[in-house]
């Protein structure tokens, strides 16, 4: 990892010499941002930029960098873009963004539900990327970024990694910036958002998922915890992965999720709304260690009924939270509804305002009645562990 680290930074290192060259700058000169924080304390933004450092990289002159291979740099104002500003004044850098790879928002912003507010800069101005990566920091922004982390890594990088192979381990979310303004946008839809978390060791800290927030309108709603989160991937997406763990006859097993295919219909039934839940997940066996003295077609059948309703119970569980008592609307069911049935909308569940009209969908989800059609299938059981 260290050594993938160490070429990857010396390649953006040489990246930007070349394009400073062209510009007569020198590479001391470019504050390369990886990573942005953003918190809030009273009426002020408190943004942490975490950034190669190029000064380190200089010295080094081409060698492997001695030192740490980022730099943490802190400043406020009132909005982002004059804290970005105080930034230019403090280090004497001008912002180079296109190699940003995540935006961090603290908690003091999303508990204040002034998620929207804070970000606008980087939708407005030209130079921040739209499609760069959304985070939630469980904590402090500013904390996650300044943690003591080892010489020779790039946390931003890591932060970049762990939360796009998130969907496919069933640990978290992937949510770029224009995803969540495009649901904030509709009054109708949750937000959600990864969380990310450091742990402290005496020697170096880690980043890790931490689950998942969930917000309405940019206000703090709830957070899912990793098991609520792999279910949500479950009902959200195609091929998403995990595990899931329950019991046959008294003896555990785990399951690997191979692959999955969801689909969630809303409709009309008597005037009322149904939800049909129809989810195929493809599972291998990773995890049985007690030998059958039955047959084995017999023990697999157990195991698959034992899988199927804890399934079921995790699926139900979660809908009956988020969204018959909540009224979250977390899989974009109101705009395929409209499509569906779009006359009783605007009969039923048209508004003059934003609030009015998020009211009615909330109450219409909180009297849907969920149907469910669930098919696990076991697709490899290992190296003969259910033989005698």
């Amino acid at each position: 990892m260290k050594r993938r680290s160490i070429a990857g930074l010396l390649a953006v290192f040489l990246l930007f010499s070349l394009s400073a060259c062209a510009k007569n700058t020198e590479l001391q000169d470019e504050l390369v941002i990886e990573a942005v924080g953003l918190d809030r304390q009273d009426e002020q933004i408190l943004l942490t930029v975490q950034a190669l450092n190029t000064e380190e990289a200089a010295s080094s002159e081409g060698a492997p960098a001695s030192g740490k291979i980022t730099a943490v740099y802190q400043a406020e104002g009132q909005t982002a873009e004059e804290a970005l500003t105080q930034l230019i004044l403090i280090t004497g850098k001008e912002p180079v963004y296109s190699h940003n790879r995540i935006l961090l928002i603290g908690e003091s912003i999303y508990q204040d539900g002034t998620i929207g507010q804070a970000v606008d800069f980087f939708t407005r101005s030209f130079q921040p990327r739209a499609n760069v990566l959304l985070a939630a920091a469980k904590g402090s922004a500013r904390e996650l970024l300044s943690a003591n982390f080892s010489d020779g890594v790039i946390p931003a990088q890591i932060s970049e990694d762990i939360l796009k192979t998130g969907e496919e381990n069933g640990l978290g979310v992937t949510v770029r910036l224009f995803e969540f303004l495009n649901r904030y946008s509709d009054p109708c839809l949750a937000e959600y958002l990864p969380i990310l978390q450091t742990k402290e060791s005496e020697e170096e800290a880690k980043i890790a998922a931490g689950g998942t927030l969930i917000t309405e309108n940019g206000v703090y709603h709830s957070v899912l915890d990793e098991n609520e989160t792999q279910t949500f991937l479950l009902l959200r997406q195609k091929n998403a992965g995990g595990f899931l763990t329950a019991e046959a006859d008294g003896i555990p097993f785990s399951l690997t999720i191979v692959r999955t295919n969801p689909k969630l219909t809303l409709a009309l039934q008597n005037q009322s709304p149904v939800l049909t839940v129809k989810l195929t997940c493809v599972c291998d066996l990773s995890e049985y260690t007690y030998l059958s003295s039955g047959a084995e077609e017999q023990t697999l059948q157990k195991i698959t009924e034992a899988a199927e309703n804890a399934l079921l119970q995790q699926c139900t569980a979660f809908l009956e939270q988020t969204l018959q008592k909540n009224g979250l609307d977390l899989f974009l069911l109101h705009n395929r509804f409209l499509k569906r049935e779009r006359a009783f909308a605007k009969s039923n569940l048209a508004a003059d305002d934003r609030e009015a009209q998020e009211g009615l969908w909330r109450a219409f989800l909180q009297d849907t009645t969920i149907h469910y059609d669930l098919d696990l299938e076991i697709r490899h059981i290992g190296q003969n562990v259910l033989r005698q």
